[in-house]
């Protein structure tokens, strides 16, 4: 591995990736449930068809759980980008340049 491709969380990273949660969490029972709404409405069939029963199941527990799940993961992607952002070398090879020091001409 080269110095200057680090594995490295930017915030950018955790960012997205908590939007893909918040959005997954959020966005998956509503498309789930307006999915299957209108079959609900006529009537629901005898036995449900499995792949119903477990999109159903899916949406249950992103409805019961979002508050449970979305909040611990969105803080712990920021700490894990803050430390790794903390912790990040110096990326070029040049030597560092320090303020206080004596140029020679």
């Amino acid at each position: 591995m080269y110095p200057s491709q680090q594995k490295v969380m930017s915030y950018r990273t955790a960012i997205l990736l908590s939007l893909a949660l918040i959005g997954i969490m959020f966005g998956l029972p509503a498309a789930i449930w307006s999915y299957f709404m209108p079959s609900l409405k006529q009537g629901l069939p005898n036995p449900l068809p499995d792949y119903e029963v477990i999109l159903l199941n899916v949406a249950e527990f992103c409805a019961m759980y979002r508050w449970l799940v979305v909040p611990p993961v969105v803080a712990a992607l920021s700490l894990i980008a803050g430390i790794t952002k903390a912790f990040r070398g110096r990326t070029s090879d040049r030597p560092a340049r320090y303020p206080n020091a004596r140029r020679s001409f």
